[in-house]
C-alpha cells in the first residue's frame, strides 16, 4: 500500500536526518531521492442498507456473553456508534473525556483536536448515547468516555472494526469511511458544504471541497424533484 511505503520513507528519512544531526553518520539520506507515490483520494460511503447491517451486527454483539465468539467490548461498540453518528475523527472519540461534555447545550468541547481547540455540536441522539454510556459506568464526572479492557485509552479499534465489517459483509469499509459517510449524509439532506466543514472540524474550506460532487448530485436531485412537482401541479405531461 502507498501509505505503508510513505510511512517507511518518512521513518528512514528521519533516521538519517537525526544521524547527521548527532554526527553519527555522513552518508547521504537515501530517502531524499525516493519519489512519493501519487495518491488518489478514495471516499467510500455507507448506503442506508449498509448502515442497517452495521447496526444489526452491533446489536447482535451486544447480546453475546464475553466468553462467546463474536463478543465486542461495549466501549468499542460505543466508540463506533459515536463515529458513525458524529463524523468525528477516531482520535477525537478515543480521547473524549466526561468533563468535555456540555450536557445542557449538547456540545463536546475538545481542548486539543487535530485542528486545535474546537467545539462539536452533537445531536440529541448522540447525547442520549453518551448518557447511556455514562449510566453504564456509574455516571463518572472525570476520566475517558471509552476505555480498553484494562482501563487504558482505546488506542485502536482496528481488530474490532475488521471483525465487525466482515460480519456485516463490507470487507472494504475503513473506519474512517464513517466520517466520510456522515458528511455525505448531511449533504444529501441539504446541509451546505460550509456547515459540513464546521461539523467535521475543517479549518480549510478546500478540505471540504472533496465532497462538492455529492453536493452537486443533491442539488440536481432537488432541481429534478422541483421540476417534477411544478409539472404535476400545472397538469403538464411534458
Amino acid at each position: 500500500m502507498h501509505s505503508t511505503a510513505h510511512y517507511a520513507r518518512t521513518v528512514l528519512s528521519m533516521v538519517f536526518a537525526k544521524g547527521k544531526l548527532w554526527d553519527v553518520t555522513t552518508r547521504r539520506n537515501p530517502a531524499q531521492r525516493a519519489a512519493r507515490f501519487e495518491e488518489r483520494a478514495v471516499e467510500r460511503f455507507l448506503s442506508p442498507d449498509e448502515r442497517t447491517r452495521l447496526e444489526a451486527e452491533l446489536a447482535k454483539a451486544a447480546s453475546i456473553n464475553p466468553c462467546q465468539s463474536g463478543y465486542i467490548q461495549p466501549d468499542a461498540m460505543w466508540a463506533i456508534r459515536l463515529l458513525a453518528l458524529t463524523g468525528m475523527r477516531h482520535s477525537e472519540v478515543c480521547d473524549l473525556k466526561w468533563n468535555q461534555v456540555d450536557w445542557n447545550r449538547g456540545i463536546l468541547r475538545l481542548p486539543d483536536s487535530k485542528t486545535g481547540k474546537r467545539d462539536i455540536v452533537v445531536s440529541d441522539a448522540v447525547i442520549a448515547l453518551l448518557r447511556e454510556i455514562a449510566a453504564a459506568k456509574n455516571l463518572p464526572k472525570r476520566g475517558r468516555g471509552g476505555c480498553s479492557r484494562t482501563g487504558d485509552k482505546l488506542h485502536s479499534l482496528g481488530r474490532t472494526w475488521r471483525r465487525l465489517r466482515e460480519l456485516a459483509g463490507m470487507p472494504d469499509l475503513r473506519i474512517h469511511d464513517l466520517r466520510h459517510s456522515a458528511a455525505s449524509d448531511a449533504i444529501m439532506q441539504g446541509v451546505p458544504l460550509e456547515v459540513v466543514g464546521k461539523m467535521l472540524g475543517h479549518r480549510n474550506y478546500k478540505t471540504t471541497q472533496r465532497y462538492a460532487h455529492i453536493a452537486d448530485t443533491a442539488l440536481r436531485d432537488a432541481v429534478n424533484l422541483t421540476s417534477k412537482t411544478i409539472l404535476q401541479s400545472s397538469g403538464s405531461s411534458s
